[in-house]
């Protein structure tokens, strides 16, 4: 598997609008990592609500737990601060206390979009924003 920190290199500071649907958001970043990896998603909807549709052959779900952490290249989904939740993929040196991901539309951390569109990488904690699970792809 390619290195999922330097494709995620090529993206910092630029935007993707992968479905061309609603400018660019976390989702589509998210969508164009899994096309350009492995397994593409073909769903459409808001973060939240994908992992509805992702489940299945393809994806195992991880829940957040004190004993497990993502490793580099999950896909991470947050609940809040919006109804519409968010999701980023993880980066390599997360830990029991730090989540490090690459994201899109995140604004300063609070995932208003504004003014800070464009892919960067954040360090959360898992309780706040709260964590919910991620994915690992099966394939």
């Amino acid at each position: 598997m390619r290195s999922v920190f330097g494709w995620v290199n090529q993206w910092i500071r630029r935007s993707i609008d992968f479905d061309w649907y609603y400018w660019s958001q976390c989702v589509d970043f998210t969508k164009k990592y899994a096309s350009d990896y492995w397994n593409p998603i073909t769903t459409y909807g808001n973060a939240i609500d994908l992992w509805k549709k992702w489940l299945g052959d393809w994806w195992e779900r991880v829940d957040n737990s004190p004993n497990a952490f993502p490793k580099e290249g999950d896909i991470v989904l947050f609940s809040g601060p919006t109804k519409y939740g968010h999701i980023a993929i993880a980066q390599r040196g997360c830990t029991e206390t730090e989540l490090k991901v690459a994201e899109q539309n995140a604004g300063n951390g609070n995932w208003d979009g504004k003014w800070q569109n464009a892919v960067r990488r954040h360090t959360y904690d898992y309780v706040n924003p709260k964590c919910l699970w991620w994915f690992i792809s099966k394939k």
